[in-house]
């Protein structure tokens, strides 16, 4: 059991996931400037991934043709 209330409350809100300014419950980011960076880091872990993928398969075969044969 508490022995203090806190009448104060917080309105209903979130943060902004580029800069993590507090926004309105409905907004993903806080302005334009925060919603184009994170399109543009969406953008290259995209490019990351599918680099990584292609690269790793490729080692993968090359190792395998250059291995010496038994």
């Amino acid at each position: 059991m508490k022995k203090f209330k806190i009448e104060e409350t917080i309105p209903k809100h979130k943060h902004c996931v580029v800069c993590g300014a507090a926004i309105p419950a409905d907004k993903e980011f806080c302005g334009e400037k925060c919603e184009e960076q994170y399109n543009k880091m969406v953008k290259k872990r995209k490019y990351s991934l599918w680099i990584m993928m292609l690269i790793f398969p490729a080692m993968f075969l090359i190792l395998l043709l250059l291995s010496p044969k038994k």
